[in-house]
């Protein structure tokens, strides 16, 4: 009985010291990222923070607990829909915007670099250009189940606060309204001087239709005036009759003046 009872010890001893020598060994890191770390202000920016370099973990980590802070002279107050899950972790993480507190669950074990959750910031309106901010993540312990692993070193980012290039676009801006309004009127010259061409051309037209109306009107008239060479033949045939006839009694009398004569 007392042999069982040291064996039993002895084992639970061993479990423990594997236990804690696989905590130790096991590490996790993560890393803040975003698309450019220069803002203008009134500006909102979004950082993603990611977990990597993952070693001896073999099932993966399921939840982590962490910090958030940043520079309170630069942002506004983060709320709690600054804060949105990624992947399989939870979509809403609990966060607590007073103490920048932030947890949250994974369906699965995660044991491969990815993200974990974004955080979204707002430059304040006032903030001094030329000033720099940084946001950190710190604190970062994650939970493989069985121990807990904390992430070394923090994340951290540093923010640029820079003036807006409002000048440059403007004039920019005013160039292309010209070179628009140029060309507008470009159009409205060349639409004028193709509607004063079609007019011409219109006009051009319209003067040869007049031209082939005296045109048509004259072949009509030319075509008519034979029409009337008839009646220029039958007087001349009356006339001829006429003279005729004169020279006819003409020689009747000449004969009969003959006749008498010689009587």
């Amino acid at each position: 009985m007392k042999k069982l009872l040291t064996y039993s010890i002895v084992l639970i001893i061993l479990l423990l010291s594997t236990t804690v020598l696989a905590a130790e060994n096991a590490s996790i890191g993560i890393e803040l990222t975003t698309a450019s770390t220069s803002v203008n202000p009134g500006d909102e920016i979004t950082l993603t923070l990611k977990v990597k370099n993952f070693q001896n973990i073999t099932e993966g980590i399921y939840s982590f607990v962490g910090t958030i802070e940043y520079d309170k002279e630069i942002f506004e107050p983060l709320t709690k829909d600054s804060v949105k899950g990624l992947g399989t972790w939870s979509s809403i993480p609990t966060f607590n915007p007073s103490n920048g507190l932030i947890t949250a669950d994974s369906g699965r074990g995660v044991k491969e670099e990815s993200g974990v959750f974004t955080v979204t910031l707002k430059v304040k309106q006032t903030a001094e250009v030329g000033k720099t901010a940084k946001v950190v993540v710190k604190d970062f312990e994650a939970s493989e189940g069985e121990y807990d692993i904390l992430a070394k070193p923090n994340a951290e980012l540093t923010i640029n606060v820079v003036a807006k290039n409002n000048d440059n676009t403007g004039d920019n801006n005013t160039g292309d309204e010209n070179n628009d309004d140029n060309n507008n009127d470009n159009n409205n010259d060349n639409n004028n001087s193709n509607n004063d061409n079609n007019n011409n051309s219109n006009n051009n037209n319209n003067g040869q239709n007049s031209n082939n109306d005296n045109s048509n009107n004259k072949d009509n008239n030319d075509n008519k005036a034979p029409g009337k060479i008839p009646q220029a033949g039958e007087k001349s045939f009356i006339v001829i009759a006429l003279v005729g006839a004169t020279v006819a009694i003409g020689a009747i009398s000449y004969v009969s003046y003959k006749k008498y004569k010689n009587i």
